[in-house]
């Protein structure tokens, strides 16, 4: 049962570092095209 638990907390910890990547690229891209507006 301990394993289970460690896989599940180290599965949501792994997904949560991929969207927050996912979230920085948006971001990034996002600011680029602001800057393209105002441009």
């Amino acid at each position: 049962i301990i394993i289970l638990i460690l896989i599940l907390v180290i599965a949501t910890f792994f997904s949560n570092i991929t969207q927050n990547k996912k979230r920085q690229k948006v971001s990034v891209f996002l600011r680029e095209e602001e800057r393209d507006n105002g441009v």
